[in-house]
């Protein structure tokens, strides 16, 4: 989270919001072994927490690229992906 403090916020265009899978050591993971934000061991709430204290205030998204998402139902992901950015952002 600490580089994230050194990039200015005019510089982030867009921000993705993704965990990194519990089984793998992060510099082992590909975009496949992204999880849902909460399952993982990313400290996204360090993460956010530093996007609201350089002023960050433009598009954020929810980035699944893991297959076992993509066979769920559609509304369920979305369903429980707003509800996990709700609790980083509002908290």
């Amino acid at each position: 989270p600490e580089t994230l403090r050194q990039i200015p916020q005019s510089k982030i265009s867009h921000y993705h919001i993704d965990d990194a899978c519990l089984e793998k050591e992060p510099g082992t993971q590909t975009d496949p072994d992204r999880v849902m934000p909460g399952d993982g061991q990313i400290d996204l709430k360090a993460e956010v927490q530093i996007l609201k204290e350089i002023g960050y205030d433009k598009t954020v998204s929810l980035e699944l690229f893991n297959a076992d998402w993509w066979k769920r139902d559609p509304e369920e992901t979305l369903r429980l992906g707003l509800v996990r950015m709700k609790e980083l952002f509002e908290a």
